[in-house]
């Protein structure tokens, strides 16, 4: 490794940036973090302002100087076609000056990190919904990965999206009752269901992100307490996005195989209530019944370290 010998991996999502350094020898060196940086949710300025910074927080804890690092292995939610490529490319030329990078869709990095042997399938459900599956062949399938009308389910902002419609609907006698009428509008700051629509009505805007991203640990919550419209929520979205990985499995030509089913991303990584997880496992199981569940310890950037290492040989 001629600039230096240490690797970089970088995580971004469209809720925070993650950046680990490691050694050559697999060991995890320092940490840094910065915001989001899925550029087709918050711009590529934003995406790139959260990268350097999550890169300079972890040279800064490593106590070492970005000429340190030889190689650099960028697995960014947005990296999804060639054009995203074209777009993020010189935004880390940027950052990495001569230094040799490669940057790939962050469901890689989950798959890479998560499957010792390098294929399986991987779905992530954090703030978006993505799969990806890799056969022994090479042969890969992935998705879109775009919004609801172009085929995409799922996530932190379409949970709550849910949530709200179902309070709403429960609030109005056409839907069941759920503790979410009465949970919400204390959540966001209103004191009924009523004022809580004179809020939002005509403000599309609102809710903040922020006050969105409460919104679904509070499903999972009051579905472990029994509520039966917030488990209906969890267990229809499970049953889709593992229609997601189920669908991948089979493009790639693994759904009679044995693999790895990497989970990963808040939602599928509750521990509150394993709803979600269990519908996907079951709808995947379905097609694949070789599937085998796993939910990695590490993070996808330490887990993603030995695959930096094998990929800076290349550029020795």
């Amino acid at each position: 490794m001629a600039r230096g010998h240490l690797l970089v991996v970088l995580d971004g999502g469209g809720t925070k940036t993650h950046c680990v350094i490691g050694d050559a020898k697999g060991k995890v060196l320092a940490h840094g973090y910065g915001g989001p940086s899925n550029h087709q949710v918050v711009g590529l300025k934003v995406a790139r302002q959260s990268i350097a910074l999550a890169l300079e927080n972890a040279l800064t804890a490593a106590r070492i100087p970005l000429t340190s690092v030889a190689f650099g292995l960028f697995g960014l939610a947005g990296a999804d076609f060639f054009w995203d490529q074209e777009l993020l490319g010189p935004e880390i030329r940027s950052i990495m000056g001569t230094i040799p990078f490669e940057i790939v869709n962050d469901a890689w990095i989950v798959l890479m990190g998560g499957s010792p042997a390098g294929w399986g399938v991987a779905l992530i459900c954090g703030t978006g919904t993505n799969a990806v599956a890799r056969a022994p062949n090479g042969v890969t399938a992935t998705l879109r990965s775009q919004d609801y009308r172009l085929g995409n389910y799922g996530g932190g902002p379409h949970l709550a999206e849910q949530a709200l419609h179902f309070a709403f609907r429960g609030d109005e006698g056409t839907g069941d009752q759920t503790l979410l009428q009465k949970e919400l509008p204390a959540l966001l700051g209103t004191r009924t269901m009523e004022d809580l629509f004179i809020r939002l009505f005509g403000h599309p805007e609102e809710p903040s992100p922020q006050e969105l991203d409460r919104i679904p640990p509070l499903v999972f919550s009051l579905a472990a307490q029994g509520d039966l419209v917030c488990q209906r929520l969890l267990t229809t979205m499970g049953t889709e996005i593992g229609s997601m990985a189920a669908g991948v499995a089979v493009r790639a030509g693994v759904e009679a195989l044995e693999f790895p089913l990497i989970l990963s991303g808040s939602l599928l990584k509750n521990k509150e209530c394993p709803l979600l997880a269990d519908a996907v496992l079951q709808r995947v199981l379905s097609v694949a019944p070789g599937a085998h569940p796993i939910i990695p310890s590490d993070s996808p950037a330490e887990g993603a370290l030995g695959e930096a290492i094998r990929r800076a040989a290349l550029y020795l």
